[in-house]
């Protein structure tokens, strides 16, 4: 019993540029996002419980 399908991409040249791009702006995102989780750690790590608004 097939439970899940299964796809095969294949894009044109102009569709992989476009991915390509995607995953650049997915990493910078993400490296953004795990910058500002370890900063307010140490935030919090050297402030005590207190969060500086």
């Amino acid at each position: 019993m097939q439970t899940a399908y299964r796809f095969k991409l294949i894009p044109n040249v102009r569709q992989e540029e476009t991915m390509f791009s995607w995953l650049g702006m997915l990493r910078g995102m993400v490296n953004y996002n795990l910058a500002d989780r370890i900063d307010s750690y140490n935030q919090g790590f050297i402030q005590g419980d207190f969060c500086s608004l």
